[in-house]
């Protein structure tokens, strides 16, 4: 029997997703997807976004791994192409793919770090250069990492991230800062060994200053008591608490909690 325009798309989509699976730096792997995706038409990416995107929502390992993948627009749009993107997101609205039109939404988080908004300075690290800190964030010194994990410099939290000796707990204490930089956030997002812990997931998620599209793209992980949780706090963006609202719905309709859509 010959496959369907849809099957088609779809076995496209599950060999890029596991042909890139395998590169453990996320960088390299978005570079890879986004090399990949560059050589289809608009309309072919967009629908593998979608089925990516259909098949997170319903857990499927595969594609929750490469929903969390495409979900860097900015660096993927730059290895796919921005005007290829641009025609990506045009044919999402003119489809009405919410999912999909959310997600490349280059949208702020719902708090920023402002002018107005001052972090604690630590007095150790304050006398010290920017130079000797990202040094020392390569250190055993258990002392000096719980100092290091309020610091806003991405190549310090990196460091840190990389340190044999830095545990969960300051992981979950960098993500759930407040205030802080979406760069700082990035980093954590990017590294997967500690996005692997449902804890960072759901910390960032919870975490006013994440970037919108770290948010949508873990929330397919999170169980429904925390997606109820995302959806009934007003601190985050209204859009991260639609799509988890969206994502409870269709949980309850896959259990037969909620009768489905006409």
């Amino acid at each position: 029997m010959t496959p369907t325009p849809h099957e088609e798309i779809k076995a496209i989509a599950e060999r890029i997703v596991r042909e890139t699976s395998g590169i453990l730096d996320r960088q390299q792997r978005v570079y890879a997807i986004g090399k990949k995706l560059s050589r289809l038409n608009a309309e072919t990416i967009l629908e593998i976004f979608r089925i990516i995107s259909h098949g997170a929502r319903f857990k499927e390992p595969l594609f929750l791994d490469g929903f969390r993948d495409i979900s860097d627009v900015k660096k993927l749009g730059k290895h796919v192409g921005y005007d290829k993107m641009a025609e990506v997101y045009a044919l999402a609205r003119s489809k009405d793919y919410r999912d999909i039109v959310r997600l490349m939404q280059v949208i702020p988080a719902a708090r920023k770090l402002g002018t107005d908004e001052e972090l604690e300075e630590d007095p150790v690290l304050k006398e010290m250069t920017l130079g000797t800190k990202r040094q020392k964030a390569r250190l055993r010194d258990r002392d000096m990492i719980s100092r290091l994990c309020h610091e806003q410099d991405p190549t310090v939290i990196r460091n840190l991230l990389l340190n044999p000796a830095v545990t969960l707990q300051h992981v979950v204490r960098i993500a759930s800062k407040r205030p802080t930089s979406a760069q700082v956030l990035w980093v954590v997002y990017r590294d997967l060994k500690w996005m692997n812990h449902y804890v960072v997931k759901k910390t960032l998620i919870n975490n006013p200053y994440t970037p919108t599209q770290i948010s949508l793209s873990q929330l397919h992980f999170l169980l429904e008591q925390d997606l109820e949780d995302v959806a009934e706090n007003q601190m985050l963006h209204p859009l991260v608490r639609e799509a988890a609202v969206e994502l409870i719905m269709l949980k309850r309709e896959s259990t037969g909690q909620l009768p489905p859509k006409e």
